[in-house]
C-alpha cells in the first residue's frame, strides 16, 4: 500500500489513454459480449475473458494510470 501513496505523491502519473482510468477494456476476442462467437448469442462463454466481456488494459497493466 505504501507504493500506491508514494506513486500518487510524485504527481508524474496521468490517466491511461486506452482505458481512461477504468483499468479494463472490452475483450478483443468476443468484442465485449462475453460469448465465444459474438454473432451467436447461444454459444459458450469466451475463453479469453471467461465470460466477463472485458480484459485488463495492456497499456497500463490494470493500474489505470501511466507515467508521463
Amino acid at each position: 500500500m505504501n507504493y500506491y501513496f508514494n506513486k500518487k505523491s510524485q504527481n508524474n502519473w496521468v490517466e491511461c489513454p486506452e482505458c481512461f482510468g477504468k483499468k479494463y477494456v472490452p475483450c478483443i476476442h468476443c468484442e465485449g459480449t462475453g460469448r465465444e462467437h459474438p454473432s451467436n448469442l447461444g454459444s459458450k462463454k469466451c475463453s479469453e475473458c471467461n465470460g466477463t466481456g472485458r480484459q485488463r488494459c495492456q497499456t497500463c497493466f490494470g493500474m489505470g494510470e501511466i507515467k508521463k
